[in-house]
């Protein structure tokens, strides 16, 4: 994409930054995310970018020390002194729902380094740009509750009819779509408001564009720079980064901005053939530029613990670090008499003591692999989503 120029209503778009997470509890991890924020500004500042539009978990938890903020205060700093606006809407991790408490995003914005897009109120950036921005809102406030999410939308669709003229209008939102992920959604597509010519989401953490027939705009998520601990992992690993946008045209034109973020892998390992598979992936993996975390998935039956912690260490000599989770193998026909296996009966242990096989079936199925992996953060979202808190 060609650098910015006065004709040119261009803005990043990036998402889910989560400053100060530290996954897996490792000081490596939590550098992780300070690098690639970094690279990212430097993107922003080479392309000469003159917007930036955040949707939301900048940092990852409302209260942190102080290297987080310093490392976001760096990096607004340099934005501004480079000619660059930064627009925010919070996250839940951005802020607590205390009363009286003042985020530390609002802190920045009193010195003037970001600006908080709240309550639908039409922020003007520059360059005939119009920013619409709400807090996050669980799922019990989208539908419903004294100040509804879906209400203010309708109100907001309204305000940028009347706005009108040559302006381009970018609704920015920190919720999940149901279309997009079953669990971490909270609204459906059909709930955003038509009239705006760009929807910038957060929340999710997977990279989607998506189009949808009621609205002008696509829906973006550019997903989160690094990989946290609540994301799945396809074999084939994962990309992250962030968008350019150039809204000065017709169709808004999107080119994908890849940041260095640490590889993720998963592997499938047979544990019968365990020590040659480990061999292979030692070879493969060998010689990267930076240490990858692996997500182990072994299969088998008569595992002997001793055994596969002997042979999967070995596997730290090219990665940071590894997950894991065993599935047992069970006997394809089991006859009278013959034990079953673990998992089932595991999961004839939860039906009994939860009075309820749906709920058996999650806990043992969704909830106990992501608590066996040591993913707290998805197990958290997990069960937040079957409470609807989110």
């Amino acid at each position: 994409m060609t650098s910015w120029r006065p004709d040119m209503m261009m803005f990043a778009h990036i998402s889910d930054t989560h400053l100060g997470a530290a996954p897996y509890g490792l000081r490596e991890r939590e550098d992780d995310f300070y690098r690639v924020f970094r690279e990212a500004v430097d993107e922003i500042i080479k392309d000469h970018i003159r917007v930036v539009v955040h949707s939301g978990d900048v940092l990852d938890e409302p209260r942190l020390p102080g290297k987080p903020i310093l490392e976001l205060m760096r990096g607004m700093r340099r934005l501004r002194e480079a000619g660059t606006s930064t627009y925010a809407v919070l996250g839940e991790h951005d802020f607590r729902r205390v009363q009286g408490e003042v985020p530390i995003l609002r802190t920045l914005e009193e010195l003037g380094q970001i600006r908080i897009l709240r309550d639908g109120r039409p922020e003007r950036a520059g360059g005939g740009m119009v920013l619409v921005g709400f807090l996050k809102k669980r799922k019990d406030e989208i539908y419903a509750g004294s100040d509804p999410l879906i209400e203010r939308l309708r109100e907001a669709a309204e305000l940028v009819t009347d706005i009108g003229g040559s302006d381009r209008k970018i609704l920015v939102l920190h919720q999940g779509l149901i279309e997009l992920h079953r669990h971490a959604g909270e609204m459906r597509a059909a709930d955003l408001p038509p009239g705006f010519d760009y929807y910038a989401m957060g929340h999710l953490h997977d990279r989607a564009v998506r189009r949808f027939s009621h609205l002008t705009g696509p829906v973006v998520y550019p997903g989160s720079t690094e990989t946290t601990g609540s994301e799945h992992i396809p074999v084939e690993g994962v990309e992250k980064g962030f968008f350019l946008v150039d809204v000065s045209g017709d169709e808004p034109r999107l080119e994908w901005v890849k940041l260095g973020a640490r590889p993720h892998y998963r592997l499938e390992l047979d544990y019968s053939r365990l020590g040659d598979q480990v061999e292979e992936a030692l070879r493969r993996l060998a010689g990267g530029e930076m240490k990858p975390v692996l997500h182990l998935v072994i299969r088998g039956r008569d595992i002997d613990s001793g055994f596969l912690q002997a042979k999967l260490s070995k596997l730290l000599q090219v990665a940071l670090t590894y997950r894991m989770r065993v599935e047992i193998e069970e006997e394809e026909i089991r006859g009278p008499g013959k034990p079953m296996g673990f998992e089932e009966q595991l999961f004839k242990m939860a039906s009994k003591a939860l009075g309820d096989e749906e709920k058996a079936e999650r806990a043992t199925r969704k909830l106990l692999p992501l608590l066996e992996e040591g993913d707290s953060d998805g197990a958290l979202q997990l069960l937040m989503g079957w409470a609807g808190l989110r």
